[in-house]
């Protein structure tokens, strides 16, 4: 049995995607990591980030950074701009949700549950960008709420065979 100490850190890009992770992905890699812990990198300076990176490896630890395709025209495009702008990054640790994080959100739920929480079922989850899912869940007003209603629902396996970039996602780093 390995007893050497396991952190991960989840470098996320806001509040969406860091509750997403404390609510969807730490119990599944707290059975490999003792510890994991998200960061949100969106309001940090590149130098606070590369910093980071320096301290994690440091401490031989393990990371994966998120970043949304936003209006970039491909995962290899989103992946050169995240090195772009914080230097030292591997390739292999960056993980690109397409669109944004709200569609892994959305990707999450069954049919039954979009019924129950009165939320238009989108087949294309991968295309849902911000605004489609405030539109979808009532407004921005809604947005928190329908995000923590969302959770209590929330199927990783349902995710997976909606989600192509969610399935990728978990089968590189989860699985």
């Amino acid at each position: 049995m390995n007893s050497e100490f396991r952190r991960l850190f989840l470098l996320v890009e806001g509040a969406d995607d860091s509750l997403f992770c404390q609510e969807v992905l730490y119990r599944e890699f707290q059975t490999t990591f003792h510890h994991v812990q998200t960061w949100e990198y969106s309001q940090r300076t590149p130098s606070e980030l590369v910093d980071l990176l320096r301290s994690i490896r440091a401490m031989n630890a393990d990371y994966i950074l998120f970043a949304d395709i936003d209006e970039h025209p491909c995962v290899t495009a989103t992946k050169e701009a995240v090195e772009n702008r914080f230097s030292g990054l591997d390739w292999g640790q960056i993980v690109v949700v397409r669109r944004e994080i709200e569609a892994w959100y959305l990707a999450g739920l069954s049919a039954s549950a979009t019924l129950e929480l009165g939320i238009d079922r989108v087949l294309e989850v991968d295309a849902v960008t911000k605004e489609r899912f405030d539109q979808l869940v009532g407004g921005r007003r809604q947005h928190q709420t329908a995000m923590d209603e969302i959770l209590r629902y929330y199927d990783v396996e349902v995710a997976r065979q909606r989600s192509p970039s969610f399935r990728y996602f978990w089968q590189k780093h989860v699985e």
